[in-house]
């Protein structure tokens, strides 16, 4: 899973080149315990997804983008890790704090479909 700067991520999502492109966006922070447990999870999700070039996995530190905890956003990040799968620079799925890995695919499947 790669991390890039949230202003990289918002160029990706809203263009219009990338249309077709899923992306399973992950907002951490440094200090937050669950995103450590997520972590290994998502990276098997992107593993097992590996062949579909249209599906992007990225990780974004919510704080230093200054989203945690800013309610007056579209993104609304007041949990850490959140989870967000979008198209067509939209919000398909959103999750909150831990999630096995069979219902992060099931997401993912539903996005395919």
């Amino acid at each position: 899973m790669k991390q890039v700067a949230w202003n990289e991520v918002q160029n990706m999502v809203a263009n219009s080149n990338n249309e077709n492109n899923i992306y399973f966006i992950t907002f951490t922070t440094s200090w937050c315990p669950d995103c450590k447990v997520m972590k290994p999870i998502v990276e098997s999700v992107e593993e097992e997804y590996k062949e579909y070039n249209e599906i992007i996995f990225l990780e974004v530190d919510a704080e230093k983008a200054q989203l945690f905890r800013e309610i007056n956003n579209r993104w609304k990040i007041l949990h850490v890790p959140t989870f967000l799968i979008m198209k067509n620079n939209k919000i398909i799925q959103r999750g909150e704090n831990y999630y096995p890995k069979e219902i992060l695919c099931d997401w993912v499947e539903k996005v395919l479909e």
